[in-house]
């Protein structure tokens, strides 16, 4: 399964320490002798050799062997399924902060009886080892090519999606990433700010771009319209993606409110 250890053993005659072995999920005829990887404890008479503890990220591969400097042939026997999920679909495909959405993950060996979790990157530090709410998915196509997960609604940031097939209890992330667009949280300068002075206001989130509008006020963030807010401006803008507005002097009690461009 995707990125869980395993050993391979190969068996047949005239294996030597110095051949090469690789996966491939793209046939071998385009390896080179500078691909792959060196195979050491051939047994004395040539005839099996067991490599590991290896590690693959899911996908459908051909094993290709090398034997002493000629080229990479196919190993008969089949295309080597190591299962998991390997990408991720969402509908609509850019998500926003508090949005349901779909999620459908394309992979190998996929099926009903898989768990997953959706996992905050920021919030979460532990990564895949203690999941989140895990939940068994939705459907899975019958061919296992891909699995469907309850419809989601999130706050903005960046997630894992630790993903269990057979639903065993072994989760690991996948290698992307789930990002949902939006504001994550904000900070201010000085910290807190000290009642009646001035002070700024960051916004720290994904996508963020001139055009947004904020405002900062003492009432509600559903009282302000494009009238009564301000534009990102690309003076707000910061290197790092994050967007710094202000000066502000406010009372007790205020509010910061952010309006993607196109939300």
């Amino acid at each position: 399964t995707n990125n869980a250890p395993f050993n391979i053993t190969f068996a047949g005659a005239s294996m030597a320490d110095g051949d090469r072995y690789a996966f491939s999920p793209g046939g071998c005829v385009h390896l080179t002798q500078s691909t792959g990887s060196i195979v050491t404890g051939v047994s004395s008479d040539g005839a099996t050799v067991t490599l590991g503890p290896l590690q693959l990220e899911a996908g459908i591969y051909d094993i290709c062997y090398s034997l002493q400097g000629f080229s990479f042939i196919l190993v008969p026997g089949g295309n080597f399924t190591v299962s998991g999920p390997t990408d991720i679909v969402t509908a609509p495909a850019t998500v926003l902060s508090g949005q349901t959405f779909d999620i459908t993950l394309l992979g190998s060996g996929l099926s009903v009886t898989d768990k997953y979790s959706v996992t905050p990157q920021r919030s979460h530090t532990v990564g895949c080892g203690s999941p989140t709410n895990p939940q068994t998915v939705a459907a899975a196509a019958g061919d296992g090519s891909s699995v469907t997960l309850a419809p989601q609604n999130l706050a903005s940031g960046i997630y894992d999606i630790c993903y269990d097939v057979g639903g065993l209890g072994a989760f690991v992330p996948m290698a992307g990433h789930l990002q949902v667009t939006g504001v994550e949280f904000f900070s201010s300068s000085p910290s807190p700010p000290v009642d009646g002075e001035p002070f700024y206001v960051t916004f720290h989130g994904n996508s963020l771009g001139i055009g947004d509008r904020y405002q900062v006020l003492v009432g509600d963030c559903t009282t302000v319209t494009d009238g009564s807010s301000t534009a990102v401006t690309g003076g707000d803008l910061q290197p790092d993606g994050h967007v710094t507005v202000g000066p502000f002097v406010r009372g007790a009690g205020w509010r910061v409110c952010y309006k993607l461009g196109g939300g």
